[in-house]
């Protein structure tokens, strides 16, 4: 069992430091990995290698390119924390696939076969030895933000969080990423919250304000209300971020800097599990919002033979209460013209993950990842 080191957290404004075995906000420039394969062993003792069979992943087009634009990627998945895999009561899934060592080499090759310039994970609790490490070899800076009183403590596992993780040769950060828990009702902080970051992209000048979050779980109509109080701050703390931001070129245009662009407004990327379907109150918090976010859920991709598409899943899994098989996870973009929905990954079937669910053999969490592909309006 993983034991977990104690860590030491300081709020300060509206920035939460964490120091020691879960830190929070990292950069650093490494070269790129190896590639990692699996290994066993022959009857002669001889090492051989292969690669895990894993779920294909391809993508389906939603619109065509209208010019030479910048495109950038962006990976939402709840990876599913060690810990809570475990114990999760996953009742069809054998307990060998629920281990760390078994899924952890799938996991980084999920995240790096993406290509993603923009990667929003939840469920992290293996930051520090893991996920930091990996992706910053990849090329990524990372960013971590834990939750109070995490699930996976109960278990003798570290703490989850929500992870940002940026492509570090294409942006710059501005200021400093803010994480901060949601309120409550009666005022003190909650379990849940959401980690951000004002970036700068390189290729096409734009500002980009990314946000991942992790929205209260369960069902019922408390923890429904629960989720809509919480989308509401979430969408009044980028509101702010994005005021900040526009408010910041618009004053420095005015003072006469060169290389200001005719645009001053800042493009959001919000990814997370929102523990909610597209129809509930809190996906229609986001929607109503004058930043005015479109979802990938709200595009229609690439159509079957008889002109319908199904309604895609993102978790489904068989527990002892029951079946859950929801479209609960999201990437939500700043509408055309700033962000143009290009292509997305196609969500597998039933059948192509079998009669198990999620996780299994062939995925390592109980939730898809999403990845989409954006034309960017590049600033002249």
């Amino acid at each position: 069992m993983y034991t977990p080191v104690p860590a030491l957290r300081l709020l300060k404004g509206n920035q939460l430091y964490n120091f020691g075995a879960h830190s929070c906000f990292h950069r650093s420039r490494t070269s790129p990995p190896t590639t990692s394969l699996l290994g066993f062993f022959g009857a002669r003792g001889r090492q051989f290698f292969m690669k895990k069979q894993k779920l294909l992943r391809t993508f389906e087009e939603v619109q065509d390119a209208t010019k030479s634009a910048p495109s950038m990627t962006v990976l939402q998945w709840n990876v599913l924390a060690d810990g809570l895999a475990q114990f999760g009561n996953f009742e069809r899934v054998p307990p060998d696939v629920l281990v760390w060592e078994q899924r952890s080499p799938q996991l980084l090759e999920e995240i790096l076969e993406s290509k993603s310039d923009l990667i929003s994970l939840q469920e992290v609790n293996r930051y520090e030895d893991f996920f930091k490490p990996r992706l910053e070899q990849a090329g990524y800076t990372g960013l971590f933000w834990p939750k109070a009183c995490s699930p996976a403590e109960q278990y003798g596992f570290p703490c989850d969080g929500c992870a940002l993780f940026y492509r570090t040769e294409r942006f710059d950060t501005i200021g400093a990423p803010c994480g901060l828990p949601f309120s409550t009702a009666n005022g003190p902080s909650g379990k849940q919250g959401m980690l951000q970051v004002l970036l700068r992209d390189r290729l096409s000048g734009q500002k980009v304000i990314f946000a991942g979050t992790h929205l209260k779980a369960k069902a019922g109509e408390a923890n429904t209300a629960a989720r809509e109080v919480q989308a509401r701050q979430m969408m009044e703390r980028l509101a702010s971020a994005h005021q900040a931001a526009s408010s910041s070129d618009s004053n420095s245009e005015k003072s006469g800097s060169a290389g200001l662009s005719r645009r001053h407004t800042p493009v959001v990327v919000l990814c997370g599990d929102f523990n909610d379907s597209p129809s509930s109150s809190a996906c229609q918090v986001v929607r109503d919002h004058w930043l005015g976010l479109s979802c990938i859920w709200d595009w229609t991709g690439a159509q079957s033979s008889n002109g319908t598409v199904p309604a895609p899943f993102t978790t489904w899994k068989f527990r002892p209460d029951g079946v859950s098989q929801r479209t609960i996870d999201f990437i939500w973009f700043s509408k055309d013209p700033q962000l143009r929905l290009l292509r997305r990954w196609r969500m597998p079937t039933e059948r192509e993950i079998g009669d198990k669910g999620l996780p299994c053999e062939c995925y390592p969490s109980d939730h898809l990842a999403l990845c989409a592909v954006f034309e960017v309006d590049a600033l002249e």
